[in-house]
């Protein structure tokens, strides 16, 4: 963390001078239950990120007060505050701060700390590895106050996500009603029909565009990494090729992942003629009688997507053939205009899902910025004279 001129009241301290620290150990498996309950109210927590590292739940606890956890494996040095009463297992280390720290407060100072690892072999951090990092300490009365500060901003961006989430799990709703013809929009009553999508698109692919890559390039190469899990076009190698354009409505498959296969099968729609370029390992669908917007969101459905990623072949790399593709049936409207009305639909939801990704980013680069101020001294907070904030 960039250091400023600090306030005279404030002072820099090292960790095992500031919190009583440990690590966690073995799972006691005599306690372990995988759903929380009467009998096993307490959290388990280990060295992950994914819901804050919630590995189970236990009917005793080690830790009683508040207190900060640090990853000691995997993607080490991260932090999070822990309201108390829970476990910490493996390499997890603990933090329970010493008279006059805040734990809310130095889960925030804590996480700008660059943490490394400094042995060879298994990446690890260790209980004095963490003793010896440093960090700046304001008087309680401000730690305190800044911590309430951040945490505001801490609510908003968990309101923003968990908005998000709804909206999201809204799309998938209406998808299965409105992909399947299971809910019909009232002015439509022609039949669907079911086709392979050799009849619906025609399937090509290209070379790899890797000798091309120029950082300073003025187009975009389209290839495996271009297509996130989600079904968004995410491309960032740039290139100043000018072969391979791909043209505005084409539609681009992952056809080869080494990443477990989610992106496999999954479709974005090219939204610009002459801004990317396709690379390898992708497939172009280019569509002609059909709504382009329509048969992505109908292959990004969930069954249609299943069962492409069941045809995949490999280990190392798994691989979906074009002839397993081009055999897929889809199930569609006959009448254009309803596939055009229900890409439209969709769209509208995909286009409220992204403002409100844009919120969320706004609101956590603001976050940064004022965390970069408030843990530095460069903005204080006001306290009275007897320390209440």
């Amino acid at each position: 963390m960039k250091q400023f001129n600090l306030p005279n009241n404030w002072s820099i301290k090292k960790l095992g001078d500031i919190f009583t620290l440990s690590a966690g150990g073995d799972v006691d498996k005599s306690l372990l239950s995988k759903k929380q309950d009467a009998q096993h109210p307490y959290p388990i927590y280990a060295n992950a990120l994914t819901d804050r590292g919630l590995y189970g739940y236990s009917s005793n606890y080690r830790v009683e007060q508040e207190s900060i956890t640090i990853t000691g494996r995997g993607d080490i040095g991260k932090v999070f505050y822990r309201a108390g009463k829970y476990t910490p297992i493996v390499r997890l280390v603990v933090g329970v701060p010493k008279e006059g720290i805040s734990a809310k407060y130095m889960s925030y100072a804590c996480s700008k700390i660059r943490f490394f690892n400094e042995t060879t072999g298994v990446p690890q951090l260790t209980v004095p590895q963490v003793a010896g990092y440093k960090v700046a300490v304001p008087p309680l009365s401000e730690q305190k106050k800044i911590a309430r500060i951040l945490s505001c901003w801490d609510t908003a961006i968990e309101q923003m996500q968990n908005l998000i989430s709804e909206k999201k799990e809204l799309k998938r709703g209406l998808m299965q009603q409105l992909l399947t013809g299971k809910m019909r929009l009232p002015m439509f009553v022609k039949p669907w029909k079911t086709k392979p999508i050799k009849d619906i698109a025609e399937i090509f692919t290209a070379n790899s565009k890797s000798q091309y890559i120029n950082d300073a390039g003025q187009y975009l190469i389209v290839d495996m990494g271009a297509v996130s899990n989600d079904a968004t076009l995410i491309a960032k190698k740039k290139t100043d090729y000018a072969k391979d354009f791909l043209n505005n409505g084409d539609i681009i498959m992952p056809k080869d992942d080494i990443g477990g296969g989610n992106i496999i099968g999954k479709t974005v729609v090219v939204p610009v003629d002459n801004k990317y370029i396709m690379g390898d390992h992708v497939f172009k669908l280019v569509v002609s009688s059909n709504d382009g917007r329509f048969i992505s969101y109908l292959i990004n459905s969930y069954g249609v997507n299943k069962h492409m990623r069941r045809m995949t072949t490999g280990s190392a790399q798994l691989s979906l053939a074009k002839r397993d593709v081009e055999k897929t049936t889809l199930l569609l409207p006959s009448d254009i205009k309803e596939q055009k009305t229900i890409a439209d639909i969709l769209m509208s939801a995909d286009s409220e899902i992204d403002l409100l990704n844009k919120k969320l980013d706004v609101l956590k680069e603001q976050k940064k910025g004022l965390m970069q101020k408030l843990l530095t001294g460069e903005i204080r907070v006001k306290v009275d004279k007897n320390g209440i904030s």
